[in-house]
């Protein structure tokens, strides 16, 4: 079991790299050390479309979403270890 601290599509693209991997021929300790590689450098950057759950799930308040959404901001947010 290795913890991927991703989301569905990090997962997903760490999967797909160890399918290649391991139909390559590589041994198990050499694949682990690469899926911690790739774990340590995947980085999440993604934006959002809508303030209103950002506000319902009490990440920005009600005001700062109303204005945001009145000044149509779209944040830029990123995810860091997991």
């Amino acid at each position: 079991m290795v913890d991927s601290r991703a989301g569905s599509g990090g997962s997903g693209l760490i999967v797909l790299q160890a399918l290649r991997l391991v139909q390559s021929g590589m041994d198990w300790e050499a694949l682990l050390q690469e899926l911690r590689f790739l774990i340590a450098h995947l980085e999440h950057v993604f934006s959002v479309a809508d303030l209103d759950w950002l506000v319902k799930g009490g990440r920005i308040a009600r005001p700062v979403g109303f204005i945001g959404k009145a000044l149509h901001l779209r944040p830029w947010l990123d995810m860091e270890n997991g």
